[in-house]
């Protein structure tokens, strides 16, 4: 399952297209190209499959989408139907159309969830953090952090990293810490 991953984790940013292709059968067999070309096939077609099998589950942690929805795509080819010329062509055609092309409002709010995601991976990838569930907005590089975590060291962690990343000017904390009910 190629994506062209600068769109297809996107949603509601207008001008911006995503398109999937989704060839099923046989299709890792017909997409090792580059890959294939570094070192042997057999590699190429492990390397595809392991990105196929980890990417849904990728989109799903960062992003909170399900890779296979339709609805997050403007374009689905088909490559076990459509030539590599023909959806190439569609890519283009879709590319070029007046909806699709960046305004100055959607750079914006791209670069706002670019950055929104940059702070969810940076706290994924910091120990303190990595379990922190917390919904990231960003305006302007002030972010806003909400959500409810299981502990005081949690939400102080995630207020520590976050105002670290790059592009980041100020973080405000809507982050509830989990009181457990005493009977």
């Amino acid at each position: 399952m190629y994506e062209f991953l600068r769109n297809d984790i996107i949603r509601g940013v207008a001008r911006e297209y995503r398109v999937r292709e989704s060839g099923v059968a046989g299709a890792v067999e017909v997409r090792p190209g580059p890959l294939e070309r570094r070192g042997d096939r057999e590699e190429a077609i492990f390397r595809i499959r392991a990105y196929d099998a980890g990417a849904p589950a990728w989109m799903r942690q960062m992003f909170e989408l399900d890779w296979a929805d339709p609805l997050l795509y403007d374009l689905v080819i088909n490559t076990e139907a459509v030539s590599l010329e023909s959806g190439v062509r569609q890519v283009r055609e879709l590319r070029a159309a007046p909806e699709f092309q960046p305004t100055p409002a959607s750079r914006v709010s791209l670069g706002e969830r670019a950055l929104a995601v940059r702070v969810r991976a940076v706290l994924r990838v910091t120990a303190a953090t990595a379990r922190v569930e917390v919904e990231i907005r960003a305006n302007e590089g002030r972010l806003q952090l909400g959500g409810v975590v299981l502990s005081e060291e949690e939400r102080d962690a995630a207020l520590a990293v976050a105002p670290a990343v790059l592009g980041v000017v100020e973080v405000r904390s809507h982050v509830e810490v989990f009181r457990k009910p005493v009977r």
